[in-house]
């Protein structure tokens, strides 16, 4: 089930860069290979060093709107296409995730220090984080209880001043599930927020966090 969800979400991430971009049906395809079995180019913005230089926490009003806006979009692609519609057609979306801003910082100190030493880059090491190091640095930050019985998973990549969907095709990488696994479709509040990292090295990353339950 875990893998089928995983594939399904996948599959409608690698759709949405197709039909945001040139991408062809084949290209879409590769997208999809890549997320879940490894692979593919790292986007720009890589390096091994460096901490959380700042996020949109304390940001201005414009940079929470667009935050919000990345995340309807993201909805609306959720709600329309033919392979999540049915996942997605009974939730009530709630665009306020709090303190997701500490939670991104949190794996980004910790992923930076790991990298020194697995010889992975940053991405990698971000996509490949364990479901239980996930909730580890989840917990104190993300106040699971608000949500109650829910699985999370983030989505990122590079960060765009572009549109919503502009920004929202470069979420290529999906991070697995954790908390409480769930069976689709999904019902109820569902909440989904997005953020833009600035690491120390200067490179910027978009975050894109979901909690969904049954």
């Amino acid at each position: 089930m875990k893998l089928k969800k995983l594939f399904a979400l996948t599959l409608a991430g690698a759709v949405l860069t197709a039909s945001l971009t040139a991408c062809t049906p084949l290209d879409a395809a590769e997208l999809v290979y890549d997320s879940i079995f490894g692979g593919g180019s790292s986007s720009t913005g890589s390096g091994n060093n460096g901490t959380t230089g700042g996020t949109t926490g304390g940001g201005s009003t414009a940079e929470d709107a667009e935050n919000r806006a990345v995340a309807e979009a993201y909805v609306e692609f959720l709600k329309k296409s033919t392979y999540t519609s049915s996942t997605y057609a009974d939730i009530t979306p709630v665009y306020d995730i709090p303190h997701l801003e500490e939670f991104v910082q949190a794996i980004d100190a910790y992923c930076t220090k790991e990298c020194e030493t697995n010889g992975k880059s940053w991405e990698d090491t971000v996509h490949d984080l364990p479901k239980e190091k996930l909730e580890e640095l989840a917990t104190g930050v993300l106040n699971k209880e608000t949500y109650g019985s829910a699985e999370a998973w983030f989505q990122f990549g590079n960060a765009s001043s572009g549109t919503p969907k502009e920004q929202l095709k470069l979420l290529v990488r999906t991070s697995k599930w954790f908390w409480d696994g769930q069976s689709t479709p999904y019902h109820g509040n569902a909440w989904f927020d997005s953020v833009v990292l600035t690491r120390a090295n200067g490179s910027k990353y978009r975050f894109l966090l979901s909690i969904c339950h049954h």
